[in-house]
């Protein structure tokens, strides 16, 4: 919402400078600023004992999400601003209000502060809304059931997804999904009481939850006892074909570590009809993997890199600059052309070696002499 409107706002927006501009509104904490994304705490509630929920009222300068896309979301601790990157872990509300869900990370800065600092009334400053984590288009809805897996706290994305097709679904048809969630113990499991009544109530969508470390206080899966390897540990395609039949004909989502991730796109490479993924860690690369070249045919440099690091961790190492953000994939701030080589997604595993195709430098890392067009 404008303060001000017509001519006079255009005047001062003309005179002030933005810092000043900004300095006052936040001086007399109004939500308005001159072009910045900034939201106030409405509301904060738990979800586990180790995540809390944070629902935001954002100014009008935010442009909205779909959901499976993240935030930025910046704050000032002890002088000294820090962003992270969270997703809206459920649809925005008709009253505009959009949702993040924060777990607590041990040993760290921003999320600490976020689950015991932050209160009602406070502001937080956004990014606009980015990643390609998102539903096929209703005319793709027909062709293939989804299957979402999670890792611990990258439930959010999933979640989600998974609240929007159960709107779509009071009005539309929806295609078959399954949403399968792996935390260490039953009280890590977010939104667990949400998840298991919609899918009560919609026949088309089923949820189940397995831990990894410690049985089920509850059974969550008629006929297996909470030992059985279908219902507890590390995930597997036993599990998946248990939940899911047909998981062979899905589209899947994954997104948790950089560990699961992985994992998962080993055990269903080459099984499923698409897989998309995000990790919000990385995987650690060899320092041993030797050496490649590294051209960037728009600035006429050739530079040599280490194969154990991400081709924008290394280039960077080598004095040049690129423009990034998220520095996990999801952003694509720092996506370019690959002209020519061969270079791996670090996440999935995936060979990228096709001439002229996009990748994400901040999680590839190159298996032999590489071109971008940079």
């Amino acid at each position: 919402m404008r303060l001000l409107n017509g001519p006079l706002q255009t005047v001062i927006d003309t005179l002030l400078p933005e810092s000043v501009f900004d300095f006052w509104l936040e001086e007399l904490g109004a939500l308005h600023r001159k072009r910045r994304v900034m939201a106030r705490v409405v509301e904060r509630f738990p979800e586990t004992p180790e995540m809390i929920t944070l629902v935001l009222q954002p100014n009008g300068h935010f442009q909205g999400f779909q959901p499976g896309q993240h935030v930025d979301v910046t704050v000032e601790i002890e002088g000294r601003k820090l962003t992270r990157s969270y997703s809206p872990s459920r649809p925005v509300s008709d009253e505009g209000l959009i949702q993040i869900s924060v777990k607590r990370v041990r040993g760290g800065a921003v999320s600490p502060f976020l689950c015991s600092q932050v209160q009602v009334g406070d502001l937080l400053e956004l990014s606009q809304a980015y990643g390609d984590m998102q539903l096929p288009t209703p005319h793709d809805f027909q062709k293939r059931p989804l299957l979402f897996l999670a890792g611990g706290s990258g439930i959010t994305p999933l979640s989600a997804l998974f609240f929007e097709l159960a709107k779509r679904a009071q009005r539309d048809t929806i295609p078959t999904t399954t949403l399968m969630v792996w935390a260490p113990t039953d009280t890590d499991f977010a939104f667990r009481d949400e998840l298991e009544t919609i899918a009560r109530s919609i026949p088309d969508l089923r949820v189940a939850f397995i831990t990894t470390r410690q049985a089920l206080a509850t059974p969550l899966d008629s006929g297996l006892e909470h030992s059985d390897p279908l219902n507890s540990g590390r995930a597997t395609l036993e599990q998946i074909a248990h939940r899911m039949p047909n998981w062979e004909q899905a589209s899947v989502y994954a997104c948790g570590p950089a560990e699961f991730v992985g994992h998962l796109a080993s055990l269903t490479k080459g099984k499923v009809q698409a897989f998309t993924a995000e990790a919000f860690t990385l995987p650690t690369l060899s320092a041993d993997d030797g050496h490649a070249s590294i051209t960037l045919d728009k600035r006429g440099k050739t530079v040599t890199v280490s194969r154990g690091e991400t081709l924008l961790d290394s280039l960077e190492h080598s004095g040049e600059t690129l423009e990034s953000g998220c520095r996990r994939g999801i952003c694509l701030t720092c996506a370019c052309q690959q002209v020519s080589g061969v270079s791996e997604n670090i996440i999935t595993g995936e060979r990228q070696q096709d001439a002229g195709m996009t990748i994400r430098p901040c999680i590839s890392r190159p298996l032999a002499d590489v071109t971008l067009h940079i």
